[in-house]
Formats: C-alpha cells, structure tokens, sequence
C-alpha cells in the first residue's frame, strides 16, 4: 500500500515539474497572419453590394496578452464599409467581445460602446462606433456554419476546444498545457448603408460572414 502511494506521489511531483517547466518555457503569442489576398478574393464574390476598394491601417495596441493584425477596412458600392481584423490572446478567459472582452478593448476603431446582442443566429452585438451603427462577430478559423460564429466567451472557447480535441487529451490536463490552444479569431465588423432596410441588412451581414468564414478555411 505504502509502495503504491510513494508511486502516485512521484508521478505528481513528476507532472507538476514539467508543469512548472512548460509555464517557463512557452513561448508568448504571436502576431496572427491575416489572409488579405483571400479575404479580397472571396469578398469580390459578392453581387451586391459589390466591394470598391480597401486598405489596412496598421496597429500600435499590441501587448503580451494580445495580438493583432492590421485592420483591413473595405468599402463597398452602395457605401457600406466593411472592417476585419485577427486578433490573438493568450489568455482564455479574455477570449470574447462581450462586457468589455480585450479582443476590442481599447480599440477606437472596433469598439461598440454599450452594445446589445441579437437574438438570433449568426449571433453578434451591435450599436454604434462613431455615430454610426455597426454589427459585429467573432469568427474562428476553421469555422464553417453560422452558428459558429459568436461573441460570448462560453461559445467561443466551446469552438476552439472542438476544434483542436486533440489538445484537450488527458496529458495536457495534466501538464496544465491546456492554455497551447490557439485563441484567435477574426473580428469582423460591419457598417451598413443607411439606405438599406434591416432585412437587406441581415442578409448582406450573413453573406460576409459566410465569404470570410471561406477566406479562413484552414
């Protein structure tokens, strides 16, 4: 009996140093790569409104638990703008747009002060940003269905494991590795033309979900 406790505390001392030994170790997160000539790609697949033009500003708001691209902002014929970003975290619990998530947090750009939720799939928030209404999504690479795509942390994190089961084995529990999972996902925010009704609305945001989602293909 002795024996066997002696073993079983040896393997947790065993696990917990290489735990301690990974902590050290493991690399900081890296700047996510956007996939520009695809997202114009699939955006230009679009009947109406057809994309004009685009351009990406690059960003200063990098931190050690958080990454971005640049943010590639595009406009479209009937005056609808279009803006997208990848944005990396390290942390899983800041993995969300919701009440002030750190994947828009200090981002003047991409910010939505006070924002509500639809009620419906594809789930979003929307409000304004800079006096004018956007809507707004998280959508994780590798994704291929509406209802993928989120901004609440719960949902968002459920994707991410379901999509990388292979890092959520036993071993990795142990190891305390299951924060290796790649957190990252591609902010997409849109604003419509005012010329549009909300069903017109609706339908175009769904559309460039579905476009991106390819562009994201892994």
């Amino acid at each position: 009996m002795k024996s066997n406790l002696r073993s079983v505390y040896v393997l947790v001392l065993v696990f917990s140093f290489l735990a301690s030994l990974y902590s050290f170790f493991v690399p900081g997160i890296s700047k996510p790569n956007f996939p520009v000539g695809k997202m114009r790609e699939y955006l230009l697949r679009l009947d109406y409104p057809s994309l004009v033009s685009f351009k990406k500003t690059d960003t200063a708001r990098d931190s050690s638990d958080r990454k971005l691209s640049s943010i590639y902002h595009y406009r479209f014929s009937d005056g609808s703008d279009l803006y997208a970003t990848l944005v990396r975290v390290r942390k899983r619990d800041d993995f969300k747009i919701e009440t002030y998530g750190l994947l828009t947090k200090g981002i003047s750009e991409l910010y939505i002060k006070n924002p509500r939720m639809t009620n419906s799939v594809p789930f979003s928030i929307y409000g304004l940003i800079k006096n004018r209404d956007s809507l707004q999504t998280c959508i994780i690479p590798g994704t291929t269905k509406l209802d993928q795509v989120d901004i609440r942390l719960s949902s968002l994190t459920s994707s991410v494991r379901n999509l990388n089961t292979s890092a959520s084995n036993i071993p990795s529990k142990l190891l305390g590795t299951e924060e290796a999972l790649d957190y990252t996902c591609l902010v997409l925010t849109y604003q419509p033309s005012i010329a549009l009704n909300k069903l017109a609305r609706s339908r175009t945001w769904n559309s460039m979900i579905e476009l991106a989602q390819l562009a994201l293909a892994r």
